[in-house]
């Protein structure tokens, strides 16, 4: 690692041309430094748009508040203006890794998060690991991480969680509390799965608390409601090697999930059953997944890799 990837606000005060000659330098004579100034180049000439922060910042509290329906308020961190130049820093990593790291100005809440294709292993200051699946998100305070350990998670997640004080996952479809184990969460478009490969985990949907024991899941969905199902459990589900298992689900939510996890969308959703299905699929290949999913159910389909728009024929 360069002495300058240590640095959160380095890309920043390049782009705005504050750092010393110094650091100038050393930044100079590193091997990153020749495609960081051709991406500068090229964002330059880009024209960003005009965003309000105030009206963004009050409707995502908004927005978290209503999701924590009969729980305890959200913890809201100060938010200043982002300057262009922040927002560039921002394309500028982007450019150059499948996991992206963001901070709000001087705020210590830190987000990551991967794209289509990708999983990343992360490790938060208290020693647990993470392992975040495609498309998906976690965001937490690095500055009281040790006396809170609370996450809000979009997405995937498998965790690792060592003993200490309570750890507790929050998505807009449930959440999980736990001591320290290791249990696996997935929360996406109105569904929700929790499940415990190792101690104990408290799982809370709406106005239900289930208790989970190695090898239990609860399953949530806005068209099932809440289920409670056994697996056989492993060292870690099948998707942290890129492999997705699906165990008896119809297949509309199947086909949501597969979206999700590809950032896709379906011209004609309309079409799609609710027959059952059970099955793997890759995590890396989309053609790929889209024919191990859908011909089985008799679907032909046409994919737009431009539009990422998908097109079901029966």
């Amino acid at each position: 690692m360069e002495a300058w990837e240590k640095d959160e606000t380095f890309l920043a005060r390049w782009l705005e041309n504050e750092l010393t000659e110094e650091e100038l330098q050393d930044f100079k004579s590193g091997e990153s430094f020749s495609e960081f100034e051709k991406i500068r180049t090229e964002t330059s000439l880009m024209e960003l748009p005009g965003f309000d922060v105030d009206k963004g910042f009050n409707s995502l509290k908004e927005n978290r508040n209503q999701s924590r329906t009969k729980r305890e308020p959200a913890r809201i961190h100060p938010l200043r203006k982002i300057g262009a130049w922040a927002v560039a820093a921002t394309i500028l990593i982007a450019a150059v890794t499948s996991v992206f790291y963001f901070t709000i100005n001087q705020s210590t809440v830190l987000q990551v998060q991967t794209v289509a294709g990708s999983i990343e292993t992360i490790q938060l200051p208290d020693g647990t690991e993470v392992i975040l699946n495609s498309n998906s998100l976690i965001s937490y305070d690095e500055k009281t991480w040790l006396e809170n350990r609370t996450l809000v998670l979009e997405g995937e997640a498998f965790f690792k969680v060592p003993s200490g004080s309570p750890f507790v996952v929050e998505t807009q479809n449930g959440s999980v509390t736990v001591l320290g184990t290791e249990f696996n969460v997935k929360s996406r478009s109105g569904t929700f799965d929790a499940s415990c490969y190792e101690g104990r985990i408290a799982v809370a949907i709406e106005n239900i608390v289930e208790e989970l024991t190695p090898g239990e899941q609860v399953r949530y969905s806005e068209e099932s409601g809440i289920e409670n199902r056994v697996f056989e459990v492993i060292t870690e589900p099948r998707w942290t090697s890129g492999i997705i298992e699906v165990r008896e689900l119809p297949l509309t939510i199947a086909v949501k999930e597969l979206q999700a996890l590809y950032g896709i969308s379906i011209s004609n959703p309309e079409v799609l059953t609710d027959d059952l299905f059970s099955g793997s699929y890759p995590g890396n290949n989309l053609d790929a997944a889209l024919r191990l999913v859908l011909e089985p159910f008799g679907f032909q389909f046409e994919y737009n890799a431009t539009t990422k728009e998908l097109t079901l024929f029966k």
